[in-house]
């Protein structure tokens, strides 16, 4: 993709993002850019936007079990050291 194409692109996510209708979205690109976009690139842009929305919630998710987790392990280990310490004694 040439800059200008990348430019596009992420003006096109923006205005994708405000809610703006393709119609007005391509009238602005024709605006800024002297060319539109195909409505089926648009609405793939919705698609891969959606998706990139949902592997950012997995991730955040995974962030917190593993956060969970963590702390369950060493909350273990700590109560193991703890146990061994005693029946040492």
């Amino acid at each position: 993709m040439t800059q200008n194409e990348v430019e596009k692109v992420n003006f096109a996510k923006k205005l994708l993002k405000i809610g703006m209708s393709y119609r007005d979205i391509q009238l602005n690109l024709k605006l800024t850019f002297g060319t539109g976009m195909s409505n089926t690139t648009l609405k793939n842009l919705v698609v891969e936007e959606k998706q990139n929305e949902d592997w950012r919630e997995k991730y955040e998710q995974s962030q917190e079990e593993l956060s969970v987790y963590k702390n369950l392990y060493f909350n273990l280990l700590k109560t193991l050291k703890l146990k061994l310490k005693d029946e040492k004694n």
